[in-house]
């Protein structure tokens, strides 16, 4: 009944062949770029490897991906774990991912958002989140669309938002709000955070991640920036993704997000 009429499963041979228990394996809904093709996507991105390794099964719409696609996913494999399905998306399919999860925040316990183009959500979306939080990292770099490369001020325009898109955030999971962004005390992300973490990915380029607690003490929203990269796929972004979405589970009987740091 929707549009998408081409996609594709990548899926563990033991899910197939039924030799793994029901509901043990992580599902990703996964969004490509504007002119990407799916396939060259998750392989540039550093997904097929990541699922591989970590036996995750993936689903991606040819053009565009959609929460009933991963409702599809749960129904036809009973071997997916329905409290372990994440969506990440790169740039126009970060603008897909954050409309997936507007649509319904409640499928996923995590979700990331990379280069996202701007997407608002209607006050009627808004309304999805009175009830449910959704952890949320999202992804960008110094030379992406989102920072200015002299200045690593935010640059803001109609195609990308992520000051709104973080202020949005912090407010359906119940964060204190952010008034105005403060580079000079808070270089490169401008607000108060909780934890941070810096890395080296793949021995190249430094990576900064700001994380934000809820009153539960659990990270719910961040932001991480990878140094001098720009606007383009890179394989080190699907394992900041998956480091931080493996953390997180949803209760789906009650909806509660579950957290657990100690994940490997």
């Amino acid at each position: 009944g929707e549009t998408e009429s081409t996609w594709y499963e990548l899926v563990p041979e033991e899910v197939i062949n039924g030799t793994v228990p029901d509901h043990s394996v992580v599902l990703w809904l996964s969004n490509h770029g504007g002119g990407d093709d799916t396939i060259q996507y998750m392989d540039e991105i550093g997904l097929i490897e990541l699922a591989s390794k970590e036996r995750i099964a993936i689903i991606g719409g040819q053009n565009l991906a959609t929460p009933k696609m991963a409702e599809y996913m749960l129904e036809k494999y009973p071997a997916l774990d329905p409290s372990r399905v994440y969506t990440f998306g790169y740039s126009a399919g970060g603008g897909n991912t954050l409309g997936v999860i507007y649509e319904n925040p409640g499928l996923f316990a995590a979700a990331v958002p990379m280069a996202a183009v701007n997407r608002t959500p209607t006050d009627e979306q808004r309304t999805n989140f009175d009830t449910v939080d959704l952890p949320t990292l999202f992804l960008t770099s110094t030379y992406d669309y989102f920072f200015d490369s002299e200045t690593f001020d935010w640059r803001v325009s109609g195609m990308c938002n992520y000051p709104q898109n973080l202020k949005d955030f912090f407010e359906f999971n119940g964060l204190t709000p952010v008034e105005e962004y403060d580079m000079e005390t808070y270089p490169l992300h401008g607000f108060k955070h909780d934890s941070y973490r810096r890395i080296t990915l793949n021995g190249e380029y430094t990576n900064h991640t700001w994380l934000v607690n809820n009153e539960a003490g659990i990270p719910i929203v961040g932001l991480t920036v990878t140094e001098f990269l720009p606007h383009g796929l890179y394989p080190e972004y699907s394992k900041i993704a998956w480091d931080f979405c493996k953390h997180y589970s949803r209760n789906v009987e009650t909806g509660e997000v579950i957290y657990n740091p100690y994940v490997k």
